[in-house]
């Protein structure tokens, strides 16, 4: 066992530090930016009821397309953040390329635009996500994941207290004479009392990246941010609807919209950090109320995928809960090199 955790460490290991670093910044990324790009990103005073026909209008004048939403998220009323809108804007041989345009939560001024994969964030999204490689990267991530649950599983039972050995003193920091000693000691006392929070994490992100090993995809899942399908050509118009958002945009259920082109709908999602993800879909023709998916209605797959992107995120213990995420990625690189220190040091002594 200790060969195989050694080696497993050393190879899968480094995989898992760069997953873990990633993941820690992608955690606090809207923070980050907020403090990179407070003009393009913070609102410059506090949120108004929105119009959702005039901050797309102006984000299309912004952009300069002629083209309907894909995807928008609002900023709720006690947010200091701008609305975000996004757009397939095609370019050259790019015909998915989103861009995000930015309008002003308080006066519904357009504040600029980014192309999210262009931007760090993006960046370590797309490293973290996929590798940069669709779905063959996500089935290396969630290799990656497995070795890492093996990786961490294996360390408890190397860890754990045999016969002659004492359970008072495993459960201890243990000062060290030597470098050396403090490495290992380090390596151990950590990998204990982080390890079902390591287990949770990288449990949730193997799921995130191949759900369809749990659960076997239905027919029209996974589509794209726009509900796929062919786009209608006219533009569309949220004033139908509007009087039905306003008390629920009042009360921030809702954070976020999902345009279907396809059947002209609009879906509103909200987030709700203890229980998952409730849902409601208006025609954007007639202002139609057509469905509400409350959360005590959805499904236990769609209740247990909701429960993984809470854990992954750290939204299920809400900002405690981010901050033990962010600190879970940093720990494979504790891991990573107290590990590779302490077996370089044994394998010169040899």
């Amino acid at each position: 066992m200790l060969w195989s955790h050694r080696w497993l460490g050393i190879v899968v290991g480094f995989h898992f530090v760069l997953l873990g670093l990633t993941g820690s910044y992608l955690v606090y990324t809207e923070e980050i930016d907020a403090l990179m790009k407070p003009d393009l990103k913070v609102a410059s005073a506090a949120p108004v009821v929105p119009d959702l026909d005039q901050i797309v209008q102006n984000a299309r004048q912004g952009l300069g397309v002629d083209s309907n939403p894909m995807r928008m998220t609002i900023a709720s009323e006690d947010s200091r953040y701008n609305h975000r809108i996004m757009f397939n804007v095609p370019k050259g041989e790019q015909k998915r390329r989103f861009v995000t345009a930015y309008v002003d939560a308080a006066t519904f001024e357009f504040k600029g635009s980014e192309v999210f994969k262009e931007t760090l964030g993006g960046f370590f999204f797309v490293f973290h996500h996929d590798l940069f490689s669709g779905g063959t990267g996500r089935t290396i991530v969630a290799v990656t994941g497995v070795l890492s649950m093996i990786l961490l599983l294996g360390g408890l039972y190397l860890w754990w207290p045999g016969q002659g050995k004492s359970w008072k003193r495993s459960l201890r920091y243990n000062k060290q004479r030597s470098f050396l000693g403090f490495n290992l000691e380090l390596h151990k006392f950590l990998g204990f009392y982080s390890l079902i929070l390591m287990c949770i994490v990288t449990f949730s992100g193997i799921y995130l990246a191949r759900p369809d090993w749990f659960f076997p995809r239905g027919p029209g899942e996974g589509g794209g941010p726009g509900g796929g399908g062919p786009a209608t050509s006219a533009l569309l118009s949220f004033s139908v609807v509007q009087p039905s958002l306003v008390s629920l945009l009042e009360e921030d259920q809702i954070a976020q919209f999902r345009i279907d082109m396809k059947d002209n709908k609009l879906m509103g999602l909200a987030r709700d950090p203890e229980h998952g993800i409730s849902g409601w879909e208006w025609d954007l023709a007639t202002g139609e109320l057509l469905n509400t998916k409350l959360v005590k209605d959805r499904d236990f797959k769609k209740k247990f995928g909701d429960l993984q992107r809470a854990w992954h995120v750290g939204d299920f213990w809400g900002e405690l809960g981010r901050f033990l995420v962010f600190v879970s990625g940093i720990l494979p690189l504790v891991f990573y090199v107290t590990g590779t220190y302490y077996w370089w040091k044994r394998k010169k002594k040899a």
